[in-house]
């Protein structure tokens, strides 16, 4: 819907396609409502990006958005053809082609293995011979864009900044009867991206030491540096400040549900973290009984961000074996999504119409039902040695 010019001073337009307020006219918007439409459709929503969709805009009927559906959709793939779509208008043009219709299906980020699935079956059905599909960033290059910046990743003295008003772990407890208060900022899929630990009654010099530590792991979570390499030396080395582990309540002190001794502070923070965002239970004291769900991970979503960061999207064999990523569960499932081809029953084929003979009458795809002999199912028309 909208066209991105490059201006010859520097910099972009977004300008919206002629066809759309043409379309406008004739649905019977005035002149008014359709100048707020199409900035609607242009208006930035970041730098650079225009929002691209009808979807929401004021005064424009629901009923009338997917008039102004494109083949790829905006930069989110809303306002997008569905790939059925795609194949139907090919399947309707097919009869009066005689070869394969050069045509590139081009769908949205979000289309699943699925999806694409269910088009060749459905282009088989329809008697299509071909079908070419394109989703979008399925490659680091593509012939089309939306403006957007894609494949983010962090590059070498970049960072991910936690959220301005974001949630945190906290934790208090005591060590040997030290009171330490242990907070622990996280990113909006659970991860954690900042430690700060403090004490009141360790000494100014392990308060120093506890602090700068943290700010090191903190920068380093922020640059990307897995958890484990971040805050895992922590764990293990002796000091002088070690001992049981505490936790102070109104009625009673307990010892901490996890973790019951330790070797010093750090020492506590490194299994706490391992622990409840990496579900690390061997951190945890031996035999004590460890619930999963009780941990933090498993309750902001910490878990399934870093199970979810050893996909590799770019890898077929993940993606076929991935359901979110539109695969399949396992091996037979993928077999049973795959179309039966079996010698015997060719000849009960709907079409078993190799030679893409089509209705001279009406312009179906006709159904051999003998060599050199086809039949239209849709007006009865039969063409070759029939038999007539």
């Amino acid at each position: 819907l909208v066209i991105l010019k490059n201006l010859a001073g520097g910099g972009t337009l977004n300008i919206v396609n002629s066809e759309v307020e043409n379309a406008l006219k004739n649905l019977g918007y005035d002149e008014g409502k359709i100048r707020d439409i199409t900035d609607y459709i242009t208006e930035e929503i970041e730098e650079g990006l225009a929002r691209g969709t009808v979807i929401g805009a004021p005064h424009l009927n629901p009923d009338h958005y997917k008039i102004f559906d494109t083949a790829a959709g905006n930069y989110a793939g809303e306002g997008s053809i569905p790939i059925g779509g795609h194949v139907k208008m090919m399947a309707a043009a097919q009869p009066f082609v005689s070869g394969g219709i050069s045509k590139t299906n081009n769908l949205p980020e979000h289309a699943s293995v699925k999806d694409i699935d269910d088009a060749f079956l459905n282009g088989y059905d329809l008697g299509l011979k071909g079908i070419t599909v394109f989703r979008t960033n399925s490659k680091p290059i593509s012939a089309m864009g939306f403006g957007e910046k894609g494949f983010a990743e962090l590059g070498r003295g970049e960072k991910e900044d936690l959220p301005f008003n974001g949630v945190s772990f906290r934790h208090e407890v005591k060590i040997n009867g030290i009171p330490y208060l242990i907070n622990i900022g996280e990113y909006e899929d659970g991860r954690p991206g900042d430690v700060v630990i403090n004490s009141y009654s360790a000494g100014s010099d392990i308060g120093e030491l506890l602090r700068t530590s943290g700010i090191a792991a903190s920068k380093a979570l922020k640059r990307g540096v897995p958890l484990e390499v971040a805050v895992g030396p922590w764990i293990g080395p002796k000091g002088n400040l070690g001992g049981f582990v505490t936790i102070d309540t109104n009625e009673e002190v307990k010892s901490h549900p996890h973790i019951k001794q330790v070797n010093s502070p750090l020492d506590f923070a490194g299994r706490l973290m391992l622990l409840n965002y990496l579900g690390q239970t061997d951190l945890a004291t031996k035999d004590v009984e460890v619930k999963i769900e009780d941990l933090r991970g498993f309750k902001n979503g910490a878990f399934r961000t870093y199970e979810r960061m050893n996909i590799n999207p770019w890898n077929v064999d993940h993606v076929l074996a991935d359901p979110e990523l539109g695969g399949f569960e396992s091996m037979e499932d993928i077999n049973e999504g795959l179309p039966k081809v079996n010698k015997e029953e060719i000849k009960d084929n709907k079409n078993n119409n190799t030679r893409g003979i089509s209705c001279d009458k009406c312009g179906h795809m006709m159904r051999q039902t003998a060599p050199g002999c086809f039949d239209c199912t849709n007006c009865h028309e039969k063409i070759g040695g029939c038999g007539m």
